[in-house]
């Protein structure tokens, strides 16, 4: 829109999610992060909201957005899915995906979530590790949960990837990693290396990197590029779960046939 002069007040207990599913695979979003393989999705907190309705530089109300896909690159920038700075961008590909808002109720605890309520976390480096042990079963079945060890907090707090990576350069190219890139697509590698998942500095954070989206730009601070709180809830839950329980789940769809947000 072109006027941000209607004021609009948010809830504390709301959050949003942009989220996208495969239009080839399913008719709408089946689970919050728009792929069940993922242990977690993405919450913007209610101050996020606020400034996406009521801020004409970081929201979608000004003369700046006057299409649909100008208020999803908005939105993927505010969130950091769209890094100018670094001519990243993490969105995937419309079409054949579909980009949605979702919000839900939810209320920050540092913790995962149960059956009753949606858990919010703020992705710092010490909650990420403090849950590293409830995502592991998400993720690689079979393998035996563990805690990362206080070697590996340590030296993973405040961390870098790109010097990380050049100082364990070997080791992480064994897994197929590069300096830009720390997703690694054979998962088959940390199951044999499964006694090392929380022991090596460097499996911990590819395994962070490929499940958890600790992607190299990741600082750890709990705040977007932009400097807004954000948050992570594990597990990804379903969207019928949502639609059953108490987080009040509203799905807003971007009539948008193609998108392409400039990094």
């Amino acid at each position: 829109g072109a006027d941000c002069s209607t004021r609009y007040s948010v809830s504390s207990d709301l959050f949003g999610t942009l989220t996208a599913y495969d239009t080839s695979n399913s008719t709408g979003l089946d689970d919050l992060a728009g792929d069940p393989n993922q242990p977690l999705a993405w919450l913007a907190g209610p101050a996020t909201l606020a400034a996406l309705l009521n801020d004409e530089r970081r929201g979608c109300c000004g003369a700046g957005v006057p299409t649909m896909a100008a208020c999803v690159c908005r939105i993927a920038a505010d969130v950091g899915l769209v890094h100018p700075e670094h001519n990243v961008s993490y969105l995937r590909e419309v079409p054949p995906y579909r980009y949605v808002y979702a919000v839900l109720r939810a209320r920050v605890t540092n913790r995962t979530s149960g059956t009753d309520a949606v858990e919010a976390i703020v992705p710092t480096w010490p909650n990420l590790l403090d849950n590293m042990e409830a995502t592991i079963p998400l993720t690689l079945e079979g393998v035996p949960s563990c805690a990362p060890t206080a070697e590996v907090r340590r030296a993973l707090d405040g961390s870098d990837y790109a010097e990380l990576f050049r100082q364990h350069r070997t080791a992480f190219e064994a897994f197929g990693a590069t300096e830009e890139d720390c997703v690694v697509q054979d998962h088959a590698l940390f199951r044999s290396h499964a006694d090392e998942l929380c022991s090596s500095l460097v499996v911990t954070r590819l395994f962070l990197c490929s499940f958890l989206d600790v992607n190299p730009l990741f600082e750890g601070t709990g705040r977007t590029p932009s400097g807004l709180l954000e948050h992570i809830t594990i597990p990804n839950p379903a969207v019928a779960a949502l639609q059953a329980g108490p987080a009040d789940l509203d799905i807003l769809e971007f009539d948008v046939p193609e998108l392409s947000c400039d990094p």
